[in-house]
């Protein structure tokens, strides 16, 4: 899934009031964080991960790879990322009416 950047900056306006709904430690990122993230997706498609150790790099890589999210900013040690709810009834993020809907989001 790929966003413009107008998408991408109302993105991370709408992220900025967020606390990190999850932390990846010093385990890295396994299995069941990879879980809890696609969980949290799936309920608030708009998320905030601290990653305390560990490559940012990496993690980025493995998220968008297994997830299929895209990776809306990364600020330090914070990600944020984004999956639009395949179920239009169940999406909260709501793109304003101005903007047009590009063949790019899907």
């Amino acid at each position: 899934m790929k966003l413009k950047g107008k998408h991408l900056a109302y993105l991370r306006s709408a992220s900025h009031h967020l606390k990190p709904y999850i932390v990846i430690g010093k385990t890295g990122l396994s299995d069941s964080s990879v879980n809890s993230i696609i969980n949290t997706l799936a309920h608030h498609e708009l998320i905030k991960i601290k990653v305390l150790y560990g490559d940012k790099d990496d993690i980025i890589n493995i998220l968008v790879n297994k997830i299929k999210c895209v990776i809306v900013g990364s600020i330090g040690k914070i990600l944020i990322i984004y999956k639009e709810s395949p179920d239009e009834e169940k999406r909260k993020i709501k793109f304003p009416f101005w903007f047009k809907k590009s063949n790019n989001i899907q």
